[in-house]
């Protein structure tokens, strides 16, 4: 077992030094924040140690080098916001750079992008898995897609909650896109409770 620690809790240290300083400490992963440049919203929200607009194959290889240098592993990208906000201007954005995310996870060769499901506080639990159902389903498609490795990201398994057995309410509602044959994987959380 590797133990990892993600690196939004080091906002003030570049990539390397984290890198640097995990290797020191003895963790043997790293989950890396991807949030976009500049868009600090919460507390660990918006550090970004890998500028995943701007990645390049080039970049890409540099950063796989030096993290491998330290004897260290990229367990998942990171990027955690609501994609379920209630204002549909904010949720685009966030959906547009997870698409981002997912697009540097394959140029980085890393299987797991870290995300929430996300959830509307305004709107009831079923209202929530309704918007769920309609809002997710192009995103897993969209990790899926072309030269991407078919092991993104989805919210459709991992830790969310009532999401782990194959016959849960939220597994049946969504059927194949959420389901453990689906090609996707996840490391992220949601706001969404067990049911």
């Amino acid at each position: 077992m590797k133990l990892g620690v993600m690196t939004a809790a080091l906002p003030a240290m570049s990539l390397e030094e984290v890198a640097r300083w995990a290797a020191e400490s003895r963790f043997g992963m790293l989950e890396i924040a991807c949030w976009p440049v500049g868009k600090k919203d919460r507390r660990y929200g918006g550090v970004s140690h890998i500028d995943v607009a701007s990645l390049d194959a080039a970049t890409a290889r540099e950063i796989k080098a030096f993290i491998v240098d330290n004897g260290l592993e990229i367990s998942s990208l990171a990027y955690y916001p609501n994609p379920l906000h209630p204002d549909q201007a904010h949720r685009d954005e966030v959906i547009r750079h997870l698409k981002t995310v997912i697009d540097a996870a394959a140029l980085l060769e890393v299987g797991i992008v870290g995300t929430f499901a996300g959830a509307d506080q305004n709107k009831s639990d079923e209202q929530n898995l309704d918007e769920f159902a309609r809002v997710w389903p192009p995103i897993v498609r969209y990790a899926g897609a072309g030269s991407r490795s078919p092991s993104r990201t989805a919210p459709c398994s991992g830790r969310i909650p009532g999401l782990a057995a194959p016959t849960s309410p939220i597994r049946r509602r969504f059927g194949g896109a959420c389901s453990r044959s689906s090609p996707m994987r996840t490391s992220g959380s949601t706001t969404i409770p067990r049911i």
